[in-house]
């Protein structure tokens, strides 16, 4: 029985932890737009559009990050950007231009799907606190520990091996180096407390 409650709650604590990780990370506008900054994404937009675009024109990588940055704080709604590529001298300058901006859906009701699993999130941290507090006598939280790091290390690597490419890759790997992270202090917390006591016995 010991077994069984150990292993359930080492379960329920890794998919809660994945649940944060994921609305600390990919569901953050903030953690997204770190993302785009540090892997200089909207320099890369740029740059594309430089590429693509043959006549001689003009484009402010301000604006361009300014329109990404709203499509980031409109959960991925899907709108109309005003083409700033100078001089517009092709119409479908405007839909290439959106093109560029949406890196990723546009999706439909991101914004509600969002809240629902920051809501399953809370709900699921809750149920695992009450859960805990009704079973601290019976459960190992060491075991429970280093089971729920085991299992979260796995998750990692199936988060590392997505075929995914482009900016969701990158939101990806950031996820994936977070929450392994995690998993490995869980797993190595509970080994070093033993540690810890052998020595500090030995000192007495």
């Amino acid at each position: 029985m010991k077994i069984v409650l150990n292993i359930f709650e080492s379960l329920l604590l890794s998919f809660a932890i994945l649940l944060v990780v994921l609305c600390m990370t990919i569901l953050n506008k903030r953690y997204v737009k770190f993302i785009l900054d540090r892997t200089n994404y909207y320099q890369t937009v740029v740059d594309k559009i430089n590429h693509d675009i043959e006549y001689n024109h003009y484009i402010d990588k301000n604006k361009v990050k300014n329109d990404i940055n709203n499509y980031i704080d409109n959960y991925y709604m899907d709108k109309e950007y005003t083409n700033k590529i100078e001089p517009n001298i092709n119409n479908d300058l405007t839909d290439y231009y959106n093109k560029q901006i949406k890196f990723i859906g546009p999706f439909k009701n991101f914004r509600i799907k969002k809240d629902v699993i920051d809501i399953c999130t809370i709900l699921v941290i809750a149920i695992i606190g009450l859960l805990f507090m009704k079973t601290k006598f019976i459960h190992n939280i060491d075991l429970i520990f280093v089971l729920s790091g085991i299992i979260g290390i796995c998750i990692s690597f199936l988060l590392y091996m997505n075929t995914y490419e482009g900016v969701l890759a990158n939101l990806i790997k950031g996820m994936y180096y977070i929450y392994l992270g995690i998993n490995i202090l869980f797993v190595l917390y509970p080994l070093y407390k033993k540690v810890y006591l052998l020595i500090v016995k030995k000192k007495k």
